[in-house]
């Protein structure tokens, strides 16, 4: 099929409009000139120019994008941070019409170079900004499935980035990050939820908050949530009681008492000392609420957060299967 199109005279014709406005890109004096540029990049994926007129027609049954990577790296460059959300919002624009255009196989096979733009921009993005971003993941990465998994940490990261309490977005994100697990394996998710954590620390919080969420739903933890690799899951839950915010502390601490309670034999000794060195260390803040919930993980009480108690004799961590997060892998 490549071959085919790429002998083609139109599409050559339609090629050709494509690199002209690309190396327009490379002379933009304000971001007023990327809004052009970036307008007439879409007209041309679109439709074609005016004054190609004969062309028109044809352009649209071509799925295939002449210089992905370069037209992929010009649209993440307008993300840039920097660049005011006017930019921001024309950049998601072409996004949609390229995955238009391509289609889910296509969105697929290059979803790596489209998303090494959109994945960043959640974090820093305008709040008019977010819901179009939000619902471009929506409507065009929720419906790859599991073909979602190659990039599926960056996804994740992504999300949680943008995950703040209080936010007009902040159910949005939630729901998103719960359509991800539904569509993906769920033992993956969380294994790649954990090196997300331990990748960056920002996302501690969120991501600590996220998994706590989804435990207390059923008052139980499943064999998925503790990841597809234990160490990673022993470290990330040491660097989370090691981690300077207060509020992250907490939520790693409820979690421990949830996943890894003492008399359990579910870790192993060497992981459990981890954990113990980890936990004493918070007592050095002497924070009354972490004192409390490292001498009840150490008499082995129940986890208790400000909003709710969960008991330990709820907790099931040989339950395999059932419907949500607490049941096993997907």
């Amino acid at each position: 099929m490549d071959d085919d199109v790429e002998v083609d005279a139109k599409y050559k014709a339609y090629a050709t409009q494509v690199e002209k406005v690309l190396k327009e890109f490379e002379r933009p004096r304000e971001w007023a000139d990327l809004c052009s540029c970036l307008t007439k990049l879409k007209r041309v994926l679109q439709e074609g120019l005016k004054k190609h007129k004969h062309i028109l027609q044809t352009n649209a049954k071509y799925n295939l994008i002449p210089k992905k990577l370069l037209v992929a790296k010009r649209l993440s460059q307008c993300l840039h941070h920097a660049l005011p959300s006017g930019v921001h919002l024309k950049t998601l624009e072409v996004y949609v019409i390229i995955f238009k255009r391509i289609g889910i196989d296509l969105l697929a096979a290059d979803l790596s170079i489209y998303s090494m733009g959109l994945f960043p921009l959640l974090g820093h993005s305008a709040m008019n900004v977010r819901p179009k971003l939000l619902d471009l993941f929506d409507t065009y990465y929720i419906p790859l499935g599991r073909k979602l998994e190659p990039c599926l940490h960056g996804m994740i990261l992504s999300l949680l980035s943008g995950l703040e309490e209080g936010s007009e977005h902040f159910d949005g994100v939630m729901n998103l990050l719960g359509k991800v697990k539904a569509v993906t394996d769920r033992t993956l998710f969380y294994g790649c939820l954990w090196r997300a954590l331990i990748s960056d620390p920002s996302v501690r919080y969120q991501g600590s908050y996220y998994v706590l969420s989804q435990i207390t739903k059923r008052r139980r933890i499943g064999r998925s949530i503790l990841g597809d690799n234990r160490e990673t899951l022993i470290t990330c839950m040491c660097l989370g009681l090691e981690d300077s915010n207060t509020l992250t502390q907490r939520n790693f601490l409820d979690f421990v008492m949830l996943a890894c309670p003492l008399n359990s034999g579910e870790f192993a000794q060497s992981d459990v000392l981890r954990l113990l060195s980890s936990a004493l260390c918070v007592l050095l803040r002497r924070d009354m609420s972490l004192n409390r919930r490292v001498y009840n993980w150490l008499e082995g009480h129940g986890a208790e957060s400000e909003s709710q108690r969960i008991s330990m004799s709820s907790m099931d961590l040989t339950t395999v299967g059932g419907e949500g997060d607490e049941g096993g892998g997907g």
